[in-house]
C-alpha cells in the first residue's frame, strides 16, 4: 500500500520533472550537459512514489547505476530517479542520505564497483545554501527541483566537459550569474507554475 499523504500521480510529477528541466535547467543553462540530451528525450527518467525508504533508494540507485554503466552512452547517456515520497518535507534527512551515498561511491565505499563511472547530483524542493539572505537565496535554486531527484552523470562525460573548460567553478560562477539575472521572485514564479501550487 502507498502512502496516505504520498504522492502517487506518476504522470503528473513526470509532467512537473519536465517542465523543471526544460523551463529552468536548460532554460537558464544550469547544467551544460542537460540540453541535448533534454531536448532530444534522450533522458531516462524513472518517476517512483513506491520508494519511501532510504533502503529502497539505495537498490534502486545501484540497478539503474549498473544500468547505466551496462548500457552505451548514445543509448542512454544519463538517468534521473524521481523520488516524490523519500524525504520530501525533509531537506536534512535527504542530504544526508545523498551524502552517504556520495560516500559509498567512493573507493572502499559499498557502491564502488560503480563510482568510477557514475557521478550523482542530488535535487531536493527545500534545497538551501547557508548563509543566503534576500535576493541571494535564489542561489539555492541552482539545486531545488518540484521533488527530490537523483542524477545519474557519467564519470566519462563530465571529464570530456572538463577537457572543454567546463569544471565545477565555470558552472557555478555561470549559474550564480543567471539566477540572480533572473531574480528571486520570477525564479518562484516558475516553479509554482511547476508545481500548480
Amino acid at each position: 500500500a502507498g502512502p496516505k499523504e504520498g504522492v502517487q500521480d506518476v504522470d503528473a510529477v513526470l509532467k512537473s520533472t519536465m517542465a523543471w528541466a526544460e523551463d529552468h535547467v536548460v532554460r537558464l543553462g544550469l547544467c551544460p550537459h542537460a540540453k541535448g540530451v533534454v531536448q532530444e528525450g534522450r533522458m531516462r527518467t524513472m518517476v517512483q512514489p513506491e520508494v519511501e525508504t532510504e533502503e529502497d533508494a539505495r537498490r534502486l540507485f545501484l540497478a539503474e547505476a549498473d544500468r547505466l554503466v551496462s548500457t552505451d552512452e548514445d543509448s542512454l547517456p544519463t538517468t534521473l530517479l524521481v523520488l516524490p515520497n523519500l524525504f520530501r518535507d525533509d531537506f536534512e534527512g535527504w542530504n544526508d542520505f545523498t551524502v552517504r551515498l556520495e560516500d559509498d561511491l567512493d573507493e572502499g565505499g559499498e557502491l564502488e564497483h560503480v563510482g568510477d563511472d557514475v557521478l550523482i547530483a542530488a535535487f531536493h524542493p527545500r534545497f538551501e545554501f547557508g548563509g543566503l539572505y534576500g535576493e541571494e537565496q535564489v542561489l539555492s535554486y541552482e539545486k531545488r527541483a518540484p521533488y527530490p531527484m537523483v542524477n545519474l552523470l557519467r564519470t566519462a562525460a563530465i571529464d570530456r566537459g572538463i577537457e572543454q573548460g567546463i569544471t565545477a567553478q565555470t558552472i557555478a560562477d555561470h549559474n550564480e550569474k543567471v539566477l540572480l539575472e533572473e531574480g528571486l521572485a520570477e525564479v518562484e514564479r516558475t516553479f509554482k507554475d511547476l508545481t500548480g501550487s
